[in-house]
């Protein structure tokens, strides 16, 4: 068995090793292109694109765009993990796609319940679908990418939330914590996180919520911030038992505030009043869905000019429902942000 467990642990250390090298083989080749240098530039899913071209003529599309886009996308692979690049860095974020559920269950980091995994998965992703079809949301998103682009263009950043309490910036180096003074900027975007329940933005409309942690990183949070951010701790040691899960959901609902932030209410009413699943799961597919088009739009406008028919089956086909589905999504997500809702993102990348 150990044997076993060593060689699939070489086998993925070849993968990662081979995967690396034909990063940066790739981004020595594309860096320094116009829509790359100093920019966002997101990609999609090697899938989505052959649905796309199965459906749309590839003559319509630049011929340089669609390689850039093809060539870019596949290094992110299903986009669980890579899904763009700033400045030709790779940005690094997990909500899009579906990460496998770890391979190699130890002791210390046993195998999790894919089961538990995917329905916090969903409430995150439907948190995101919520919050970026969210009018006063996309006003604030957008005046502090124009506000803050010295921290939000970084290829690393600080812990945002905590900087905007303390006054400092938590940075890592070589596994240690690092403070530092935090800048107006910092601050401003930590207020921003602080606000809308952030841990941190990975780009423009990429956010990273804050999420249950089992454990939680205790070291990185503080009093204040739990209080300002909504967070609520709670502390089972391990010399008593782990309550029932009856007992466990009701402490755990009384610890919470049942009084959000105004401009949370919409978002509380859902999750606490009993929301369906299925509209948990429409806003949490609305969230790829919105990005994925907002990304074709942002750079294949004119070849998918009257194209939304087809954009609509192409879309219900990867995301495994119905074309109707797909319509009363993209109504939707035009109902609460405007009919030009897929251009904003042209303005960041």
């Amino acid at each position: 068995m150990k044997t076993n467990a060593a060689a699939t642990q070489a086998e993925i250390e070849a993968r990662i090793r081979a995967a690396g090298a034909k990063l940066l083989s790739v981004l020595s080749e594309f860096r320094s292109h116009r829509l790359i240098a100093g920019r966002f530039f997101y990609t999609l899913p090697d899938r989505l694109w052959s649905l796309i071209l199965g459906e749309i003529p590839k003559n319509r599309f630049s011929s340089e765009l669609l390689t850039l886009d093809r060539v870019l996308g596949r290094l992110g692979d299903d986009h669980s993990a890579r899904v763009g690049f700033r400045d030709g860095m790779p940005i690094y974020f997990d909500l899009l796609g579906v990460p496998k559920v770890n391979p190699l269950p130890t002791k210390q980091v046993p195998r999790q319940s894919e089961s538990v995994v995917e329905k916090l998965r969903r409430n995150v992703r439907g948190y995101l679908g919520w919050l970026l079809t969210n009018p006063e949301f996309a006003r604030e998103h957008d005046r502090l990418f124009a506000d803050c682009q010295t921290v939000l263009a970084a290829t690393s950043g600080p812990f945002h939330a905590v900087a905007a309490v303390s006054g400092n910036a938590n940075a890592i180096e070589g596994g240690m914590i690092r403070q530092q003074t935090a800048t107006p900027e910092e601050a401003a975007v930590g207020q921003f996180c602080l606000r809308w329940r952030l841990q941190g933005i990975a780009g423009p409309g990429l956010l990273n919520p804050l999420v249950p942690e089992f454990p939680a990183c205790l070291p990185l949070r503080s009093a204040e911030w739990a209080r300002l951010s909504g967070v609520r701790f709670i502390a089972i040691p391990d010399t008593m038992p782990v309550p029932s899960e009856d007992d466990l959901r009701r402490l755990a609902e009384g610890s919470i505030s049942h009084e959000p932030p105004k401009h949370l209410e919409p978002w509380a009413k859902i999750i606490r009043g009993g929301a369906s699943k299925n509209e948990l799961k429409r806003y949490a597919r609305i969230f790829p869905l919105l990005h994925y088009w907002c990304v074709l739009m942002s750079r294949h406008a004119d070849a998918l000019h009257r194209q939304q028919g087809r954009l609509e089956e192409i879309f219900a086909g990867y995301f495994g429902v119905e074309r109707d589905s797909i319509r009363g999504d993209l109504r939707l997500i035009a109902l609460r942000l405007g009919p030009n809702w897929h251009a904003r993102l042209a303005a960041f990348c």
